[in-house]
């Protein structure tokens, strides 16, 4: 008659080959590296190819909160981790803290390197389309000559930044008109065409008189003076565009500067509470669960 020793001693090889097979190349379930082996922990139930997990690799899943509850438990399992609170963590957070200004640092120098191409875009498109040269005589002579406007870098530039403002300002006053266009009542456009005197050049709102003394477009204006007129627009749009620059410059900062404040509490309370490698646990358990197959296996023998 078998025994129970007997059946588990015939189990016992068949179980540690199936043991070294799963053993033998352990692979982080985060960055599949295979390296570092000493490095890897089984923090939860998982088990085959999501068993191991490189610890650091876990903290930072913890830290982005990728799924929902990722820093107490398994997106996997959902096995909630044995936490473990580190007393000295000092280190780390001097660490996490320079961390923290080299992504903010990245971050605004990327913004800043995209606003830099579109300007010499424009500054580009600028100097295409001003074939004559009109754009360098606006600057001072002394700065760039006005012979060598292929050579004139500043003025173009200049030129391209103010475009950009031009169009952060038209751009910001479209979306005032559709969103904040409710501020300007029936009542009030009502009293703006009523005190149109009605001639047929006035182009005013403010036209309080009936003179006909408005100015008018001028039938006659030269190329020059359409060129003026469309400077004075660009400045005008320009100048709204530096309001609305800075107003959402300011909410870009401070979207950027949230986004890496929380990350950088997450990464110091991943620090601060560790998870516990339950690879033993897990060796107990599977020794555990085997014995109870053996155990059930020999009573139904026996009967």
């Amino acid at each position: 008659m078998r025994t129970e020793q007997h059946i588990f001693a015939e189990l016992q090889p068949e179980e540690s080959l199936v043991g070294d097979l799963e053993e033998e190349r352990p692979c982080c379930r985060i960055c599949l590296d295979d390296g570092n082996v000493f490095d890897l922990i089984a923090p939860c139930w998982c088990t085959g190819s999501s068993k191991w997990v490189h610890r650091a690799c876990l903290d930072e899943w913890r830290a982005q909160e990728r799924t929902p509850h990722s820093f107490t438990h398994c997106c996997t399992c959902r096995f909630q981790f044995v936490l473990e609170p580190v007393k000295d963590h000092s280190f780390e957070e001097s660490r996490a803290l320079w961390r923290f200004r080299a992504f903010v640092a990245r971050d605004m120098s990327g913004v800043f390197i995209i606003l830099q191409l579109l300007i010499t875009f424009l500054a580009g498109f600028i100097h295409l389309c001003d074939g004559s040269g009109r754009i360098v005589e606006l600057y001072p002579k002394d700065w760039a000559e006005t012979h060598a406007a292929t050579m004139s870098i500043g003025p173009y530039y200049i030129s391209g930044f103010i475009l950009f403002l031009a169009i952060l300002g038209f751009i910001g006053s479209i979306w005032y008109c559709c969103g904040g266009g409710s501020l300007d009542s029936g009542a009030t456009r009502h009293s703006r065409r009523s005190r149109d005197c009605g001639c047929d050049n006035c182009v005013l709102y403010n036209c309080d008189g009936c003179a006909c003394d408005c100015p008018s477009g001028g039938g006659g204006s030269s190329d020059s003076g359409v060129f003026l007129i469309l400077v004075a627009v660009v400045l005008v749009f320009a100048l709204i565009g530096i309001f609305v620059g800075v107003f959402f410059g300011t909410i870009v900062f401070q979207r950027i500067l949230q986004c890496h404040v929380h990350l950088l509490w997450m990464r110091a309370e991943s620090q601060k509470l560790v998870v516990v490698d339950l690879q033993s646990q897990t060796s107990q358990l599977d020794r555990s669960n085997t014995r109870e197959c053996v155990r059930t296996m020999t009573m139904m023998r026996e009967v």
